[in-house]
């Protein structure tokens, strides 16, 4: 018998084929698919890399980086100024070579040579500027695919706020892409910030010393209690009955004498009364540098007109209506140590008047006495030891002024420059109006053959203005052998005419009052 074969056969073959069809297609379809997944996760990561790169670059730390590029920029535009002065600019933009230079340091650390005026060209110090920290970052980028396709800053402003502070605007525009090219984010920061003056050194000081001696490098420091000069003037602490000489030094009183070293009482005002003084022996008197009579010579005190011990002639003790007898001095014994009656003083009681006393380095009370006859005078002519109270004589406290000049402080003044000003050549000729600023001069640095003559304001030591009177009670001038000696080592301290008005030091220069010698 013969068989015959299924007719289905060929629908199962044609069905197995149609599945295997079906299955290939379906692992194609599936490979394309993850193909095209991988390639989507791809271009992810990638966008992935751009967003957190730029992400991590925060205003805040932008911000940072920026302040701390454009602090040092000052610096160093400042440090070149000290020897070689920025130009001024048009007459409607004094500061366009000062911006430009700093403009030109942020960018690329490579501020023109045309912006100073002996044409110098700075070093290239790019590693330090905002177009090299763009350059670092993009170096660390690259390692992740991404990259900086376009930076830049504009609308830069630098500008002095006040006298003591700067600041600074810009915008930075930041565009990163990936290295395929197919991703790109952009970020726009705005950037502003200030950068203090205080502690940057005075470039004009520094190149106008610089050109006639040693290099006098001075900080700018500020102190909002002396930035009026009222604050600055002598204070009165108390008139005078009568006296001879002057003479500025820590005043102790004769308990406290007793404890001093031989050595270092010449510095010292003893103050107490008559008899206190004279408590302290002859020898012991003569040692010291100077007194303050707290009650009137006699006051109290037994007189033998018959016998004058050299205790009284140490005083030279003749007054109106307080003489011993009616005895008469011999001139040629008078010692003559400066000295004021003060009845009732008390420095105890006074106010602003403390000073470091740097042999005891120790906090003490400083005055300045002044009687308005000097010691060579009254050596001679014995009558001439009454004084009127007058504008010039007293006690006076001195210590602000003293604070001020020895830390180097500066005040303002609308006839001195400004900061920016003094990064300009002819800083002295300028003025900065309410941004002005001016500062005293003193110190061994600054050498007296060269300006022990010139007014000690740096703004007219610089331009020669001859000084007319000494200022007693400062550096240099504390006594008449100090002020009367040219080999003083920091140089007496003298001011012309117009400063004394200006800082109302009328009552202690050495004009028509007790003369400093010199």
């Amino acid at each position: 018998m013969i068989l015959k074969k299924p007719k289905k056969g060929f629908l199962f073959v044609i069905t197995i084929f149609l599945i295997l069809t079906y299955m290939m297609l379906s692992i194609s379809v599936w490979v394309k698919a993850l193909e095209a997944s991988e390639r989507a996760y791809s271009e992810l990561y990638k966008e992935s890399n751009v967003e957190l790169a730029i992400d991590q670059l925060t205003p805040a730390k932008v911000a940072n980086v920026s302040d701390m590029v454009m602090t040092r920029a000052v610096f160093r535009i400042n440090d070149l100024a000290k020897e070689h002065a920025l130009r001024g600019g048009p007459a409607e933009n004094e500061y366009y070579y000062i911006n430009k230079s700093v403009y030109e340091y942020l960018i690329n650390g490579s501020p023109s040579a045309s912006n100073f005026y002996d044409e110098y060209e700075p070093e290239s110090e790019g590693n330090s500027s905002l177009g090299g920290w763009a350059s670092t970052l993009n170096a660390s980028l690259l390692a992740i695919g991404v990259y900086i396709d376009n930076f830049e800053i504009y609308n830069f402003t630098f500008e002095q706020e006040n006298y003591k502070t700067l600041n600074y605007s810009f915008r930075m525009d930041l565009s990163m892409r990936d290295t395929s090219g197919a991703t790109s984010l952009v970020r726009t920061y705005e950037v502003s910030n200030k950068i203090p003056v205080t502690g940057i050194v005075d470039p004009a000081m520094a190149r106008e010393s610089g050109e006639t001696g040693d290099t006098i490098y001075r900080q700018f420091f500020f102190w909002d209690e002396y930035l009026n000069k009222n604050n600055l003037a002598p204070k009165r602490l108390d008139n005078i009955d009568a006296g001879q000489g002057w003479f500025y030094g820590p005043v102790v009183t004769v308990t406290e004498a007793v404890g001093i070293d031989d050595d270092l009482k010449r510095r010292y005002i003893v103050a107490g009364t008559y008899d206190e003084i004279r408590s302290l022996g002859y020898e012991d008197m003569l040692m010291f540098g100077a007194f303050i009579l707290t009650n009137e010579p006699g006051e109290g005190t037994e007189c033998d007109p018959t016998h004058i011990n050299e205790e009284d002639t140490f005083m030279a003790i003749r007054y109106e209506g307080v003489t011993c007898g009616s005895v008469s001095f011999d001139s040629d014994t008078l010692i003559s140590h400066p000295f004021v009656v003060a009845p009732g003083f008390d420095i105890t009681a006074t106010e602003d008047t403390l000073c470091m006393d740097v042999v005891e380095n120790e906090i003490k009370k400083c005055v300045l006495i002044i009687a308005n006859t000097a010691p060579w005078n009254v050596q001679s002519d014995v009558e001439r030891k009454l004084v009127t109270p007058s504008e010039s004589t007293g006690i006076f406290g001195i210590e602000k002024l003293r604070d001020y000049m020895m830390c180097g402080y500066y005040t303002q003044d609308e006839n001195a420059p400004s900061y920016f000003q003094r990064l300009l050549t002819d800083p002295y000729t300028r003025s900065g109006e309410a941004m002005g600023v001016e500062t005293f001069i003193i110190g061994e640095y600054a050498d007296p053959s060269i300006y022990e003559r010139l007014d000690r304001i740096d703004r007219k030591m610089f331009e020669e203005a001859i000084r007319d009177e000494f200022i007693r009670g400062m550096p240099g001038c504390r006594d008449y052998s100090a002020c009367s000696n040219d080999e003083t080592p920091t140089g007496r301290f003298g001011l012309n005419e117009s400063s004394i008005t200006n800082y109302t030091l009328g009552a202690i220069d050495c004009g028509a009052g007790a003369d400093c010698g010199g």
